[in-house]
């Protein structure tokens, strides 16, 4: 074989090589050139082993994530101490006017008596405890219209059932009793004449 010869071998075997060469890389599958990506375009999102993502086990966490919210409004209850009102303290019974009356009178409690439904209603007049404490005991009653009372003396110093206003008036005497029907409603009130500056003094509702 002349060297021309072995030249025109050579040339085409290697154009054989390099045409195998292009027709292996036509056959190479693109998609092995891409980069693998372990999340890429699936659509099931990341691999989880099995596992569902973690949402918070389906609770709230706002607050201890229990729905328990701190504060003044904890458990639904609410401070309203602020909002408490003071009650005013009023007389137990009786107008303003018998409190006034019988301020200093050593037996009113603050209290009237009730005596409505009595046809006659009683009144000691004197010092029941022997310690010069004249009084009318009970010292404020209520009683019905047309009710009659009588006062009875209950030692023996003198004393007087003197209205303020002059509608009923006794004597002043001792060992005595007097007696007034009251025909109106109102509030009347009275003193013993003899011992005023010793507060003795009473009180009588009408109704």
């Amino acid at each position: 074989m002349t060297d021309y010869d072995r030249r025109d071998v050579i040339r085409a075997g290697g154009g054989l090589v390099f045409a195998g060469v292009i027709a292996g890389c036509a056959d190479d599958d693109p998609d092995e050139d891409e980069t693998d990506d372990p999340i890429g375009d699936d659509p099931n999102g990341p691999e989880t082993n099995g596992q569902e993502p973690d949402e918070g086990n389906g609770e709230a966490n706002e607050n201890d994530g229990n729905g328990e919210t701190d504060g003044d409004e904890s458990n639904g209850e609410t401070d309203d101490s602020d909002e408490q009102e003071t009650d005013e303290t009023e007389p137990a019974d009786g107008s303003e006017e018998i409190e006034d009356h019988l301020a200093d009178a050593p037996n009113y409690d603050g209290e009237i008596s009730e005596m409505t439904g009595e046809d006659v209603v009683r009144i000691d007049v004197g010092d029941p405890t022997g310690e010069t404490e004249y009084v009318f005991e009970p010292p404020a009653v209520r009683i019905d219209e047309g009710t009659r009372v009588v006062w009875e003396w209950t030692d023996t110093d003198p004393h007087s059932v003197t209205h303020v206003d002059g509608d009923f008036e006794s004597e002043t005497e001792t060992e005595s009793e007097f007696e007034h029907t009251f025909e109106t409603t109102g509030t009347y009130l009275y003193y013993c004449r003899a011992h005023r500056d010793l507060d003795q003094l009473g009180a009588i509702e009408v109704v």
